[in-house]
């Protein structure tokens, strides 16, 4: 009887897994890519230089620039208010230190008639030329420097004007300055003085009196303020 021989099953085909690109063309898996620039390796600039490191990120297109705002040359509002304020201030010290220089001119003018001419010149055209002064101070500072300056002066200037004023006044009283030139000066008619001398002597001598015109004349301020 003739034995049969099985073959053995063949052990089935192991599949191979599938080529990554670089088997597919043949170049070993991990190996540098030949097309990479190695000087180079964030690229190159414009002229053909390496780029020490990444290239920098597009820039957005500009906008549009935004028109010129319009400003009004009305000046209003706070800014406007002490503006004002500011030149007003420049234009009273300007004023203050012109009394006192056209003080002084006015007293030796007494005597002498070109220097009475040149203080009627500055007590006429000076009070309108520091008003034009203020407003240039409030605008320029260099201007408001030197008004400065000169308010610095300003007290002893006004400590003698005070001083000429009563010696002015003196003179007055004694006859030694004309009627219309004290007008000018700002000094007081004699009699008038006198009367008022007068007149608080006689309240002085009488408390009752004195006491009552204090109130009457309290009163009338009062009765001032509120406008009666």
């Amino acid at each position: 009887m003739s034995t049969q021989t099985i073959d053995a099953p063949a052990a089935p085909e192991r599949l191979s897994a599938p080529e990554t690109a670089d088997e597919a063309s043949g170049v070993p898996q991990g190996a540098p890519d030949a097309t990479a620039d190695t000087d180079a390796p964030y690229g190159r600039t414009a002229t053909g230089r390496p780029r020490a490191k990444p290239g920098r990120k597009a820039k957005s297109a500009p906008t549009a620039p935004m028109p010129p705002r319009r400003r009004s040359s009305a000046r209003t509002g706070p800014k406007a208010n002490s503006r004002e304020s500011v030149a007003g201030r420049y234009a009273e010290t300007c004023k203050n230190l012109l009394r006192t220089l056209v003080t002084p001119l006015m007293i030796v003018g007494q005597r002498n008639d070109a220097v009475a001419a040149d203080a009627a010149v500055l007590a006429t055209a000076g009070p309108e030329l520091c008003d034009a002064l203020g407003d240039l101070a409030a605008e320029e500072a260099w201007v408001a420097a030197k008004i400065d300056k000169l308010m610095a002066v300003g007290p002893y200037g006004a400590v003698g004007t005070a001083l000429l004023l009563i010696f002015a006044q003196l003179s007055y009283n004694h006859g030694a300055i004309p009627a219309n030139v004290a007008g000018h000066m700002g000094l007081t008619d004699p009699a008038t003085l006198a009367a008022g001398v007068k007149r608080a002597g006689a309240a002085a001598a009488d408390p009752q009196r004195a006491a009552e015109a204090q109130r009457k004349a309290q009163r009338a301020y009062a009765n001032s303020q509120q406008g009666v």
